[in-house]
């Protein structure tokens, strides 16, 4: 009779220490991917060559079945022969050194306990194979998920896997699991494995044979560079910092949202103590002395620069951009900003445009905005109309529509993203940790035309990649519109030669401020009572 292992369901370290003993136990990073799996629904490794991420993968496929009374498991690849002579080969391996402690029956490519618990290795060409395979705790396993093609990954995510496992290199630039460390970072557990972080670099349990070696990677050195892709992907198990047809980059995405998390107290002065040993006039003092002193004279990232060149640098106006979706996949998003600083990146799924007009008044009315940005393509025209007929200080902005320097730029939209990708290379927003928004802004992509024109993708391109709507971006990129005319240019790019932009864009039809803003007589109550903002 074999053992129960059920004990072992939260412990699968555990599980391959003490019942998979002789098999070997885990070095630090295996045991982290390991550990993800009790924690996380999708997990995605990325790791250097040789880093022992196909060994861990296999193991885990034998404790999830052996621990779960109505598990099973499948691991899929791009081709047959990383399955059956790679994973399931560890596992295998695995198999061997514990089989007397284990209740199934391993096969080359297949692990059977019962008729309803077992797993499963293959590959495939067509991606309606990957279908009838359900489990109320199904672990699937995609190993070179790097080389996946998008079909079969959305067919895997049809199984509805209660958890999913990416296991790849970085040498894919598009694909399911290069967004699930971009684009679709926020719905990933993200863990990362470089040569550096192996045994043979640590010393950790003495070395690991088998694994990637220091001789190893000097001679990739030597081959393409320390700075060439390949070493990034094969060493350091890192992505290109920025694609060629990327538009933002992820080191600008990350250090605009440092800038925005809490800056660390001051330390007190040497031999002070805590600060509750200050009397109330000691402390005023020292802060005045902080501010005044060199090491706290540069201003705070929380503090706002206001970018529209209006009003006070300190503070300054509130904008607020909204992208409309109404019902569907993608999702409505409303960001407010004051200055340089991104206050909140809100989105809102299946909700109707009357109610997006209820949840924007709201937003004006807690934070004072003084515009409002809308998207008024498709069903965003109405949001418009019905904002300003309530007397929001609302601007229709069609994405689709001209661009204020046409021979550069496609649409209107590719203009307004390509000032915000300036911005954010420039270290001029502060944007809230946000991976949503973070992955969204790193799976935006251009590319130029034969007649010269930046072209912003579409949404309907980046669905057929697999990719999710920008929603959040474009309400992003709609707040950092400057009013009454709508411009957008707070700096020069060299490379245009386009005419200055027309002081209001005709073409939209609002080139004036709405009627909120224009002057009113004080003396005439109707007056001042037809343009006061209402919230209903």
């Amino acid at each position: 009779m074999t053992e129960d292992l059920t004990r072992y369901a939260n412990d699968p370290v555990g599980f391959l220490t003490d019942v998979l003993g002789d098999a070997g136990a885990p070095y630090s990073k295996q045991a982290e991917m390991l550990e993800a799996l009790v924690h996380h629904r999708r997990v995605s490794v990325v790791g250097a060559n040789g880093s022992g991420k196909d060994w861990a993968t296999a193991r885990a496929m034998l404790w999830w079945l052996e621990t779960r009374p109505d598990a099973a498991a499948l691991t899929l690849g791009p081709t047959q022969r990383q399955v059956d002579e790679i994973v399931w080969r560890e596992m295998r391996e695995a198999y061997a050194a514990a089989a007397d402690v284990l209740s199934g029956r391993m096969l080359r490519s297949a692990y059977r306990i019962d008729e309803q618990r077992f797993a499963l290795g293959f590959s495939t060409n067509n991606a309606l194979n990957i279908q009838g395979f359900h489990s109320e705790e199904l672990l699937v396993v995609v190993t070179e998920a790097h080389a996946m093609p998008q079909l079969h990954m959305d067919a895997i995510k049809r199984l509805q896997p209660d958890r999913l496992l990416l296991v790849g290199n970085a040498l894919s630039r598009d694909g399911e699991f290069f967004a699930s460390h971009h684009a679709k970072r926020n719905l990933y557990h993200r863990i990362a494995i470089s040569a550096f972080d192996t045994p043979n670099f640590t010393g950790e349990d003495g070395g690991r044979r088998g694994m990637i070696t220091p001789e190893y990677v000097e001679e990739y050195a030597a081959d393409y560079g320390e700075d060439h892709p390949l070493y990034a992907a094969s060493v350091l198990a890192q992505f290109p910092d920025s694609l060629d047809d990327s538009l933002i980059g992820r080191e600008a995405v990350e250090s605009a949202m440092e800038r925005g998390e809490p800056s660390p107290p001051a330390p007190l002065p040497e031999g002070e103590g805590s600060q509750t040993h200050l009397s109330p006039g000691e402390r005023s003092a020292r802060d005045s002395a902080a501010g005044e002193g060199g090491c706290h004279s540069e201003r705070s990232a929380a503090e706002s620069r206001n970018l529209s060149g209006d009003g006070p640098a300190e503070g300054g106006p509130v904008y607020i951009g909204v992208d409309v979706a109404r019902f569907g996949f993608d999702k409505s998003a409303i960001c407010v900003r004051q200055g340089e600083r991104v206050l909140s990146v809100r989105s809102f799924e299946r909700m109707d445009t009357m109610r997006l007009v209820y949840e924007v008044l709201g937003t004006v009315a807690d934070t004072g905005a003084t515009a409002v940005f809308v998207d008024e393509g498709g069903v965003g025209g109405g949001v418009v109309d019905r904002l300003r007929e309530l007397g929001a200080p609302v601007y229709g902005v069609h994405f689709g529509g001209s661009a204020q320097r046409p021979t550069r730029f496609y649409n209107r939209r590719s203009e307004i993203f390509w000032e915000l990708r300036r911005l954010l290379n420039d270290a001029l927003i502060t944007l809230p940790r946000d991976e949503e928004l973070a992955g969204q802004l790193l799976g935006l992509r251009y590319d130029i035309s034969s007649s010269g024109q930046v072209r912003l993708e579409g949404k309907p391109e980046m669905r057929r990649r697999g990719m999710p709507s920008p929603d959040k971006a474009d309400a992003l990129a709609l707040a950092f519109l400057v009013p009454p005319s709508l411009g957008i240019w707070t700096g020069a790019e060299p490379f245009l030669r386009d005419p200055p932009p027309k002081p209001h864009i005709l073409g939209l039809g609002y080139d004036r401020p709405p009627p909120f803003s224009e002057d009113v007589d004080p003396d005439d109550d109707g007056g001042a009572s037809a343009n006061r903002f209402r919230v209903w």
